[in-house]
């Protein structure tokens, strides 16, 4: 992960200076479709960021800055993959009041980092680090370092292992439903028109498993506002689910992700919208994954791929 420094024990990111990206097309009428193109989404190499609650808002400084210079002059809406920027919050309760605190701590952060021009969708965590990565969320930006309620989408389903510790999961147990404050901005308006936006694991709720299985609950309350969401009028154009890493176990050598791409599948069928994944991958699987996590949908032709590897442009 770079050569700038030498980390410290455990926190892989510590450090390190502000590391550059290699950048590229995924296919050549992918670059040719940039310049017309209303989403450009970004699928990374994996030594970008961490599946761990670690912190890389000071490694990712330049990040989204060298991805723009690389596009030059666009409309497109710039999509990133889950935990692009992460910082470190408190630890949080079952509040409103909590989570406002912790997105004004992710604004903070973002204010250190090269925003650059133009709209994005980008994914923001904020962890406690070395224990739980406990908010996790996508910002709709035009040009401006600005995360707050009115602008943020929250992750609200969680895996197993972030029960205990994901805000927006506690939100919702805790009222039995979706927060009106955490319902309003599941619908983002954009430049080119509405994109329903999900966080990960939101996105699980569609696999089949999660269809066959779940039956009661918070995570049906769920499944079920993500459901309205995406068949209000106006129908979303789009439906970006931002994953944070995809890739092949070593021991099975299976990939990962299949319920992300079950999710996929379902939801462009049921609700006639553009699936667009973004994430992180191994830097050898980068093509593959981008790939096998392709866009579905009538629009897709209107989403243009972007590679970006770690290290300097070469």
């Amino acid at each position: 992960m770079g050569s700038a420094g030498k980390p410290q024990a455990k926190d892989p990111f510590a450090g390190y200076k502000p590391q550059a990206v290699d950048r590229s097309w995924l296919t050549e009428p992918d670059e040719q479709s940039a310049r017309s193109a209303e989403i450009i989404r970004l699928v990374v190499d994996e030594e970008r960021g961490h599946c761990g609650p670690w912190v890389n808002a000071y490694y990712q400084e330049s990040f989204l800055q060298n991805v723009q210079e690389f596009i030059g002059p666009t409309n497109a809406v710039l999509a990133t993959y889950a935990g692009t920027i992460t910082a470190p919050i408190d630890p949080p309760d079952s509040t409103l009041d909590s989570l406002r605190s912790g997105l004004a701590t992710l604004q903070a952060a973002l204010g250190r980092v090269h925003v650059g021009p133009g709209e994005m969708l980008l994914g923001m965590d904020g962890c406690i680090p070395g224990e739980t990565t406990s908010l996790q969320t996508v910002v709709h930006l035009r040009g401006e370092p600005h995360v707050s309620l009115s602008n943020t989408t929250v992750k609200l389903y969680p895996t197993s292992e972030e029960r205990p510790s994901l805000l927006g999961w506690q939100l919702c147990e805790a009222s039995g439903r979706v927060p009106d404050e955490l319902a309003a901005t599941r619908r983002v308006q954009t430049a080119i028109g509405t994109v329903l936006v999900l966080v990960c694991n939101d996105a699980a709720l569609f696999s089949a498993r999660s269809q066959a299985n779940l039956r009661g609950g918070p995570g049906l309350a769920i499944r079920q506002h993500f459901l309205e969401q995406a068949q209000a009028e106006p129908r979303p154009a789009y439906i970006l689910v931002s994953t944070h890493w995809q890739g092949t176990n070593p021991d099975t050598s299976r990939w990962s992700g299949e319920a992300f791409r079950q999710a996929r599948e379902y939801l462009a069928d049921k609700t006639g919208a553009t699936v667009v994944i973004t994430l992180r991958a191994p830097g050898k699987e980068l093509e593959t994954a981008a790939t096998r996590f392709g866009v579905l949908g009538p629009r897709q032709d209107k989403v243009a791929t972007l590679l970006v590897r770690d290290g300097p442009p070469g």
